[in-house]
C-alpha cells in the first residue's frame, strides 16, 4: 500500500501534467485523454524516470501507474461531476421518456434519480469519459436549445426526418429533452462488455468492434441493453437502441433511426468544441466552418449529407 509521501508525489506529478500549457487549455475530459496518450507513448522513459529518488523508487511500475491513473481520474471527475449533476437535476425533463415509450408511465423523479446514479457510474470508465466530452459541451453551451427550434421553425429535411420519418409527435422543447436522454445513454456503447457473437468466439467488445457488421451490432445491442437495464430498468428498449445507434455511421442505421443519425453528426461537431469570443473579420463562423468541411467528407465519415447541409445553412444564417 502506498505511503502518504508516495501519494503526495503522485498528486504532484499529476498536477505537473495537468499544468502543461498544451493540456491546461483543454477541457478536463480531453486533458485526461491527452495525458494517458502521453504516458502510453513514453512508457520506457517514464519507467526509468520513476526509479529516481524524487519520484517513486519504492513502487513498481504497475503500482505507480495505477496510482497516477486513479488520481487523474478522480480529479477529472471532481472537476465535472458537480456541474453535470446539477444539470441533470435541473435541466432535463425526464417525463418525455413516458411520452415516447410504450411502457407504463413512471414518475419523472424516479428517472431523474436513476440517471444521476447511472451517469456517475458509467463515467468511471475511461473510454466513456472521453467520448462524453461532446455531450458535456452540448449541455454546457445549450447547443440543442440553439438548433432544434431553428429546425422546427424551418420545417425542412431534418424536421421531416425527426418527426415524420421517425413518427415522433413532440414539441420542439420536448424533442430537446428526448435527445438529451439519448445522449446520456449513448456513450455506454464504448464500454467493453463480454460478448459472444453467434458466429464467433467469446470476446470483449465495444461498439468500435461491431460498427461495421449489422448482424454483430444487433447482437451487441441486445447484450448491452440487458446490462444497461440493471441501472435504467424503466427506459424502453426503443430509446436504448436509438442511443446505441447514435454511435454508428448512417449506413448502419434503419430508416426510422433519424435521431441516431442527427446525434451522430451533432456529437461529432462538439467533441472538440471550444467556445469562441470573437470571429476574425472575413472568417467563417466556427459551426458553419465545421459543417462545411463535414459536407465534403460526409460519405467517408458516415454522416447524412442532407442533414449536414441543413445544419450548415442554419449555422451560416445565424453566424454560429
Amino acid at each position: 500500500m502506498a505511503s502518504e509521501t508516495q501519494k503526495q508525489k503522485v498528486t504532484g506529478f499529476v498536477t505537473h501534467l495537468l499544468n502543461n500549457p498544451d493540456i491546461k487549455i483543454e477541457p478536463p475530459l480531453v486533458a485526461e485523454n491527452l495525458i494517458i496518450n502521453f504516458i502510453s507513448k513514453n512508457l520506457n522513459q517514464l519507467k526509468q524516470t520513476f526509479k529516481s529518488p524524487q519520484f517513486f523508487p519504492d513502487l513498481s511500475w504497475d503500482e505507480a501507474l495505477q496510482l497516477i491513473l486513479v488520481d487523474l481520474r478522480e480529479r477529472i471527475l471532481d472537476s465535472i461531476l458537480p456541474e453535470l449533476i446539477e444539470y441533470l437535476n435541473n435541466n432535463i425533463n425526464y417525463g418525455v421518456i413516458n411520452k415516447v415509450s410504450e411502457a407504463d408511465s413512471v414518475g419523472a423523479s424516479f428517472y431523474k434519480n436513476k440517471f444521476v446514479e447511472f451517469v456517475k457510474t458509467v463515467l468511471t470508465h475511461k473510454d466513456i469519459r472521453y467520448n462524453f466530452n461532446s455531450v458535456y459541451n452540448i449541455f454546457k453551451y445549450n447547443m440543442l436549445e440553439k438548433y432544434i427550434p431553428q429546425i422546427f421553425e424551418r420545417r425542412e429535411f431534418v424536421f421531416n426526418e425527426l418527426t415524420k420519418v421517425q413518427k415522433m409527435n413532440l414539441k420542439p422543447e420536448e424533442y430537446i429533452h428526448y435527445l438529451k436522454i439519448i445522449m446520456l445513454i449513448k456513450n455506454v456503447a464504448y464500454m467493453k462488455i463480454n460478448f459472444t457473437p453467434k458466429d464467433g468466439p467469446p470476446q470483449k467488445a465495444s461498439v468500435n468492434e461491431v460498427r461495421k457488421s449489422a448482424k454483430m451490432l444487433g447482437q451487441f445491442m441486445d447484450k448491452l441493453i440487458a446490462e444497461i437495464k440493471v441501472n435504467l430498468p424503466s427506459v424502453s428498449d426503443k430509446i436504448m437502441k436509438m442511443a446505441i445507434k447514435s454511435n454508428v455511421p448512417e449506413e448502419m442505421t434503419e430508416l426510422e433511426d433519424a435521431s441516431a443519425r442527427f446525434i451522430y453528426i451533432f456529437t461529432a461537431r462538439y467533441q472538440d468544441y471550444k467556445p469562441y469570443k470573437k470571429i476574425d473579420r472575413g472568417a467563417e463562423s466556427p459551426d458553419k466552418s465545421w459543417f462545411n468541411i463535414a459536407r465534403k467528407n460526409a460519405e467517408f465519415n458516415g454522416y447524412n449529407r442532407r442533414m449536414i447541409d441543413e445544419l450548415y445553412r442554419i449555422a451560416g444564417d445565424n453566424n454560429w
